[in-house]
């Protein structure tokens, strides 16, 4: 004899499936957004994380422009006394009776590069060297011509 089972039991049974089956599903969605709030949580971080370094990065840059500048104004000066030092070897080499055609040859540079350095030392002697006019400690007497000698008593 075949029993048949009544519709309120099967409808019961088609039931407590349905809920072990969302069970299941509501805790792997639970799973799901707890991981997703910690990948969330790691991201904000990461940002922070991020933020901080973009402020060590922009003062390592400006250490390194402040870097760059003093290296650039050492070797401007570096530089500018290696050039007077080549124009006195030059000055020199022409004090001692050389031709400065032979003086450039001996040099390696052109007759008007040698001109060209020898003037940074002219240019640097005649501004170092200016003409200063004298300030008499007093004032020359009225018979002074200018020939004869002042003694200037302190």
């Amino acid at each position: 004899m075949i029993m048949m089972v009544r519709r309120s039991a099967k409808l019961t049974e088609a039931r407590k499936k349905a809920r072990e089956r969302a069970a299941t599903q509501i805790e792997r969605e639970e799973s799901l957004l707890t991981l997703a709030e910690k990948f969330i949580v790691a991201e904000e971080e990461l940002g922070t994380i991020d933020d901080g370094l973009q402020d060590q990065i922009r003062k390592i840059d400006e250490r390194a422009e402040k870097d760059r500048e003093r290296a650039r104004e050492s070797a401007k000066t570096n530089g500018e006394d290696l050039k007077a030092a080549q124009a006195s070897v030059a000055d020199e080499m022409v004090a001692l009776g050389a031709k400065p055609a032979d003086v450039a040859a001996r040099l390696g540079i052109s007759v008007g590069e040698l001109r060209k350095l020898r003037s940074i030392n002219s240019d640097k002697n005649s501004s170092e060297t200016a003409p200063v006019p004298p300030t008499p400690a007093e004032p020359a007497p009225a018979s002074y011509t200018g020939d004869e000698p002042v003694s200037v008593s302190a």
